[in-house]
């Protein structure tokens, strides 16, 4: 007994060290600061965009200051220096994920990188009859790209579901990936509920009988190092405003056996070395360049490097995802003291793993609590279906409130919320019963149901 003290007396120091060392970083995010009617502001929807700290807003401003001119298309001294920021972006995002620098393709973000590689790779490699695979928990933009390329070229799209409990189901994954199957999409961490899926099991599943990989990192790689070699990834997206960069800027990992033959998504300038006539004889610059059209996102993506340095240098080195799970398990230990409020999807798993938690309060339309809680509490959560229709007709949810957390985010805030839900609940819900004109005694469950 005094062995098992002792081991629960470290870990509670561990815990209060760690939440000492992150609640410093605080300082570096100015619009945390901000009050409303004396209250702290409260950011809980890190899932949707990331605030930014001083490091990434000056690096950004002084780009624009000192190195603001276009790349790879001048010979004088600041365009050189434009380029140069721009490539060493480049080699930090390789770097952050263990790939190189040439398998790298900058992008408007996670949206356009599945709809670039649908409509290049898709386009070019796969044929009528074709199977694809993804899954149900998918966000739109991992969902609407490979429905869309399915009819116009006839392919078979079959999905991996989804247990009651918010994983994915496994041992039907092994039964709908077949030797037809060509494809397989999969999103790492689900923004919706939260759920971690095992991806490696994906990529085994998928590489077995041939199919290449596609893994969305959106809500992934902001929190935890990736490693496209040690999971043996075909492609990877990710977007920088989630991990602290600027909006506008997002990656794409191809794999380098894969990438030399993946057609243009847009065609312009800067990705073109000789035009000849006819068109078919002139000579492209290869991959990354030549799969980046047109002037890009230049000082997003060096806004994006500015993240990642500010990442590896200061969060990365320490247990950042025990932080965030932590974080979750105070949520949902307090919220389990309601029995008004139902909490979507697998909650051990967001107590280990988790840095997202939705709910819902029984028959409370979602919208109705986020007004409450940004009014009173100046609060701010995130309420809808969360962009992933699919997964919400499988739950049976019309719509729910999301917390998402970040390394900015204290404990003090989480007991702000759990303050928050409660009071709504004791002082606003019969009068939403009565302005939403809603039966109480017809709400079976914490969700109210819009499906036909």
């Amino acid at each position: 007994m005094k062995k098992i003290a002792i081991a629960t007396l470290a870990l509670g120091l561990l815990s209060s060290n760690i939440y000492t060392e992150y609640n410093c970083y605080r300082e570096d995010f100015p619009i945390l600061h901000h009050k409303k009617d004396h209250n702290q502001f409260v950011f809980f929807d890190s899932g949707a965009t990331s605030q930014k700290p001083n490091q990434v807003i000056d690096t950004v401003c002084n780009t624009y200051r000192y190195a603001s001119a276009n790349i790879h298309r001048g010979d004088y001294g600041l365009s050189l220096k434009s380029t140069a920021l721009y490539e060493e972006a480049r080699a930090k995002v390789a770097h952050f994920i263990n790939a190189n620098e040439n398998e790298i393709v900058f992008t408007k973000g996670t949206s356009e990188s599945i709809n670039f590689l649908a409509s290049t790779w898709g386009e070019k490699f796969l044929q009528e009859g074709d199977e694809i695979v993804i899954t149900e928990m998918e966000h739109n933009s991992g969902l609407l790209p490979w429905i869309r390329l399915a009819e116009r070229k006839g392919l078979v799209l079959k999905f991996i579901e989804v247990t009651p409990d918010g994983f994915l189901d496994l041992e039907q994954m092994e039964k709908v990936i077949t030797p037809k199957t060509k494809f397989v999409g999969c999103i790492h961490t689900s923004n919706a509920i939260g759920t971690q899926n095992p991806i490696k099991r994906v990529i085994e599943a998928a590489h077995a009988v041939g199919a290449k990989v596609l893994i969305d990192g959106a809500q992934s790689v902001p929190y935890e190092k990736m490693d496209v070699r040690a999971y043996d990834m075909d492609f990877l997206v990710f977007s920088g405003h989630k991990m602290l960069a600027p909006t506008g800027i997002g990656a794409l990992y191809i794999k380098k056996d894969v990438i030399d033959s993946v057609p243009a998504y847009q065609w312009g300038g800067g990705m073109a070395d000789i035009i000849k006539v006819p068109f078919e004889d002139s000579i492209y610059h290869p991959a990354p360049e030549g799969l980046e059209a047109g002037t890009p996102p230049i000082v997003q993506a060096i806004g994006l490097g500015a993240a990642i340095d500010y990442l590896e240098e200061k969060i990365f080195t320490q247990p950042t995802k025990e932080y965030l799970a932590s974080l979750c398990d105070r949520l949902i230990t307090g919220l389990e003291k309601m029995p008004m409020v139902q909490i979507l999807g697998a909650k051990e798993h967001l107590r280990k793993e988790g840095h997202v938690v939705a709910f819902n309060i029984k028959c409370i339309p979602a919208p109705r609590l986020a007004e409450y809680l940004d009014k009173t509490f100046n609060i701010a959560v995130r309420t809808s279906k969360h962009c992933a229709h699919m997964l919400a007709r499988r739950l049976d949810y019309a719509s729910s409130v999301r917390a998402s957390f970040y390394f900015y985010n204290t404990q003090e805030e989480v007991d702000r919320l759990i303050k928050g839900v409660q009071t709504f609940i004791d002082e606003e819900f019969e009068k939403v019963i009565a302005d939403e004109k809603i039966n109480p005694t017809n709400c079976d469950s914490c969700m109210i149901r819009e499906f036909a």
